[in-house]
């Protein structure tokens, strides 16, 4: 039991398991991801990790919880610090979320990995991802209510900004579009947001 105790000396070992895990993910993949090898890499007995994730899937989905609020923090900031009404705010949102996923494929790629194609069997994660989800769904909401985005439901129309902008984004992670790098993507970004705001604009 000796190494048990001597596990709760290492700090904040949950968050030193998830440092752990994005690093596995990003150099080695998904699959390489075992609760076993992250003990080895943070230095902790092999039955430490089971203290904070039940299993590997707990795991996985803890790293994917982390991404949506990351990606929620983001998008909620750039839009916070826009000038020039919703429909700027939602230019600033979308862009935050291609640069997200740039800056941080290995949340991006586990936060939609089909190793979670259930998220509701993990509501903490499911929680993060709707409240991500959420918050570009205000943003055109907030530019329908104030005459700058063609009426209709707001849900529906988030889903096909999140399905081009995701898009995108995969596109520009596996490089099959040429931007990827910082600013090829706010430029590539840009003149797609152009694109889909001419799309959303209200013809009144």
């Amino acid at each position: 039991m000796a190494p048990e105790v001597a596990s709760y000396h290492h700090g904040d070992l949950r968050r030193a398991l998830l440092a752990a895990a994005l690093e596995v993910i990003r150099d080695e993949g998904v699959a390489a991801l075992t609760l076993r090898g992250l003990a080895r890499r943070v230095g902790v007995s092999a039955n430490a990790p089971y203290h904070h994730f039940g299993d590997r899937a707990a795991l996985v989905a803890a790293v994917a919880e982390e991404g949506f609020q990351l990606l929620r923090e983001a998008m909620v900031r750039s839009a916070t610090k826009a000038r020039g009404g919703a429909l700027a705010a939602l230019r600033a949102g979308v862009l935050a979320y291609v640069r997200f996923a740039i800056e941080h494929t290995a949340h991006y790629r586990l936060m939609f990995t089909a190793e979670l194609p259930n998220k509701a069997a993990h509501p903490a994660l499911a929680s993060a991802a709707k409240a991500a989800y959420n918050a570009l769904v205000e943003m055109v909401a907030n530019g329908q209510a104030a005459g700058q985005i063609r009426r209709g439901d707001p849900i529906a129309l988030s889903r096909t900004i999140w399905a081009l902008f995701h898009g995108l984004s995969v596109l520009l992670i596996d490089g099959l579009i040429e931007g990827n790098t910082v600013g090829g993507v706010d430029g590539l970004t840009a003149a797609t947001v152009e694109t889909l705001v001419d799309g959303l604009a209200s013809r009144r």
